[in-house]
């Protein structure tokens, strides 16, 4: 059996950019829209004692030689009843020629990046070319990719964000963003003037009911929708 390479969540971070995530994307999004790309339908596990939630991502794409599967958990009691992240993941590579597997590498930073990377891509190619403010609703992990993608596609120069966290929570994402991106990034002061605002509007939640009225929303905004697994989230 060949070695296999396990790979931590600080591996991946030195090893991975956004600009390379955002250019693999395209070329995977190629590759799957001209039936390239064997994907099965993603399969949720669920654990309804502990309101948790598995889900298994297997593909295929033969021109990069890219053979795995990823596992991503979202179990929401984790951070106060086990003192770990509510959502986890797991990507294992395997040599597609053999099966054999390549490498185990942990996949919350990779998902967070690659949730990131798509809405770098869509952003890209469907936001208007002079979209300058970008809007975020949420501020968790997924929320700070969101920011750091569009600022590679668009010359954003303000990044207005809203949530239900804690103050000291939403000025130290601000912060994070800001140092990541070197965009201007301030808390809104109101959520509908936030959306009324942006050019570019991002919705990072998972939640269950609307967080924004669609009337708010000008015309020719380009919006990216994330944070769902499920019918019932939004």
């Amino acid at each position: 059996m060949p070695t296999v390479k396990l790979l931590s969540r600080k591996d991946v971070e030195s090893l991975l950019s956004m600009e390379e995530a955002i250019s693999v994307l395209e070329e995977a999004f190629v590759e799957l829209a001209e039936g390239r790309v064997i994907m099965p339908q993603r399969t949720a596990v669920k654990n309804n004692d502990v309101e948790g939630v598995s889900l298994f991502m297997p593909a295929f794409i033969p021109k990069i030689s890219a053979l795995g599967t990823k596992i991503v958990t979202v179990y929401n009691k984790n951070p106060t009843k086990h003192n770990l992240p509510a959502v986890m993941a797991t990507v294992i590579l395997l040599d597609p020629e053999t099966g054999a597997p390549i490498s185990i590498m942990e996949a919350g930073f990779l998902t967070a990046i690659r949730t990131g990377a798509v809405s770098g891509v869509a952003t890209k190619y469907l936001a208007r070319p002079d979209a300058k403010v970008h809007t975020i609703i949420g501020t968790g992990i997924q929320a700070k990719t969101q920011a750091w993608a569009v600022s590679k596609v668009r010359d954003v120069n303000e990044c207005i964000v809203f949530s239900l966290d804690p103050k000291e929570a939403q000025m130290s994402f601000c912060q994070n963003v800001e140092a990541l991106t070197k965009v201007p990034t301030r808390i809104a002061d109101d959520k509908e003037t936030a959306v009324k605002n942006a050019d570019i509007l991002t919705l990072a939640t998972s939640a269950s009911q609307p967080v924004i009225d669609g009337h708010w929303i000008k015309e020719g905004t380009h919006i990216n929708g994330i944070g769902s697994h499920s019918p019932t989230m939004l």
